[in-house]
Parts: C-alpha cells; structure tokens; sequence
C-alpha cells in the first residue's frame, strides 16, 4: 500500500479518507478477497489514522446434495473455516473438487451472519454416467453391435437421467425423465 497518494503535510479531508479507503478496498478485492470492507476510519487528534477492516472470515460452510460423511470431507476442500473468504482461492476449489469426484456442478450461496461473517451454503448435483455394449441380432442385418449411454444427475431428491443409443444403422436419444 505504499502507492497510495497521502498528503503528509496537509489536511486531512473527508475526501482523502474516501480515496485512501478505496485504493485498499480494491486491493483486497483484486486478491481475491471480495468480502472485505472497512468499517470506518478515526483520525486521531496527532494525525495519524486508524483504519478498522472486516475481512470477512468463512464461519460455517454447509453442504447439500451428498451424504452428511461424503459432506464432511468436502467441507474442508471447499474453503477453510476461520479464514477469509476468497473468492479466488474458492472457485480453483470448486473446479478440483468437479474434477477429482465427478460431480456435474456445484451452486455456492454466500450469506453474512449477523457479525458479518461468511457462511458458504454449497449444494452438489452429482453426475454418473452409464455405458451399456451388446451385440444383438436381426433378421435383416445379422449381428448388430449396439452402444447405448445413460447419463443420471442426481440433485438432493431429484434425478434427472439422460438415455441416447446408436448402432451401425442409427443414432437416437431415447429419453430423458426426472
């Protein structure tokens, strides 16, 4: 925060207060910490500044969508309790977690608590999929090898299923239900 523009030897004006406190706002927004904010400023009878911060720590992360043991485990992949929230460090979570578990998506809600702390709401939607090969055979066109893939999202209790075939003769989505 050296960068900022201070006059040392100057009035210190209202206006001055709101700039100083946006240069730092920004700063730890562009790292990732969009949560923070400054709660207010006192300048002390000799001059000098106090600035006090919120920077915004994740108190409680709750998961849905998977069992609570499955959950558990997650909670702590996801973002650390105790900690600031960062976006940043949160959304290269996510895309990890997708990766590594197969999961089709994962929705995150940010709440504040009434101490202005962060509560990380995240719901699962879990993705499986199936791919059947048989060989079947008809009367016109012999042995026919047949694929047929099946893809299932879960969604707390939901299930969305996705049902597609094709062979040497065709292709076809044959349904889908939820």
């Amino acid at each position: 925060l050296s960068d900022i523009d201070f006059p040392v030897h100057e009035e210190i004006k209202e206006e001055t207060l709101r700039r100083i406190s946006a240069h730092i706002t920004r700063r730890y927004h562009e790292q990732g910490y969009r949560a923070f904010y400054i709660e207010r400023v006192i300048v002390k009878p000799d001059g000098v500044l106090e600035f006090y911060f919120n920077e915004s720590l994740v108190s409680e992360i709750i998961i849905s969508g998977i069992s609570k043991s499955e959950s558990d485990s997650l909670r702590t992949l996801l973002h650390k309790t105790g900690e600031p929230y960062n976006e940043n460090l949160l959304k290269r979570n996510i895309a990890s977690i997708k990766e590594s578990r197969g999961y089709s998506n994962i929705h995150v809600n940010l709440e504040r608590d009434e101490d202005g702390e962060i509560i990380i709401r995240g719901e699962i939607i879990k993705r499986r999929n199936v791919v059947n090969i048989s060989i079947r055979g008809d009367a016109v066109y012999g042995t026919i090898p047949q694929v047929s893939w099946n893809r299932f999202y879960d969604w707390g209790n939901l299930l969305f299923a996705f049902y597609s075939s094709f062979d040497q003769n065709h292709a076809e989505i044959s349904g889908a239900t939820i």
